[in-house]
């Protein structure tokens, strides 16, 4: 492990070109120790961390419910739950970003990988929800281009079924001759 650990310190010392390790990682295995407090995360570290989650979950963020026992889902007001083994299964933060849903209905919905998150750092990407068409993500014609077409003159819209309707039996008659013609020669 201390080789692995060696080798990516080496690694990502060339790419930073600052050195990763102070040189005591032999006396008497104190290194080790002061490795180990160096690897902890600082605030600075954990902070620009969960804005970073933010910026990439901001879809699946939740906000605390006003009656309390659960998250409303931003822009679906789905009420989640937090797996009782996370450590937010009892918190009060107000703001949270999850990783994925489980549960078997929406009823019974629970989050899953949940960090606890400010309004702050949310806030920026909460209306890149609204622009998001989730119809026509999945597939779903969209209302204003079926308006389009109800909209559309009713003589126009027969004419243009009466024009594919007369290309179909132009298609068809053609066939018809080629097989007739084909069985004619043998």
């Amino acid at each position: 492990a201390r080789d692995i650990r060696n080798q990516l310190c080496d690694a990502l010392e060339k790419v930073s070109e600052a050195p990763l390790r102070d040189g005591a990682a032999g006396a008497g295995g104190r290194g080790r120790d002061r490795d180990r407090e160096s690897s902890r995360p600082t605030k600075a570290s954990e902070k620009a961390t969960l804005q970073a989650m933010c910026a990439g979950f901001y879809m699946q963020s939740a906000r605390m419910c006003s009656a309390g026992g659960g998250w409303l889902i931003v822009g679906e007001n789905v009420l989640v739950k937090c797996e009782a083994s996370s450590v937010l299964a009892d918190s009060c933060s107000e703001w949270v970003v999850y990783t994925d849903l489980v549960g078997s209905t929406v009823a019974h919905c629970m989050m899953r990988t949940v960090s606890a998150v400010e309004h702050e750092w949310l806030r920026p990407h909460l209306p890149k929800l609204n622009e998001v068409d989730m119809k026509r993500l999945v597939g779903e014609e969209s209302l204003t281009r079926r308006k389009v077409v109800e909209e559309e003159d009713p003589q126009k819209q027969a004419e243009q079924k009466e024009v594919k309707v007369s290309s179909a039996k132009d298609r068809f008659l053609a066939r018809k001759q080629q097989q007739q013609a084909a069985g004619g020669k043998k």
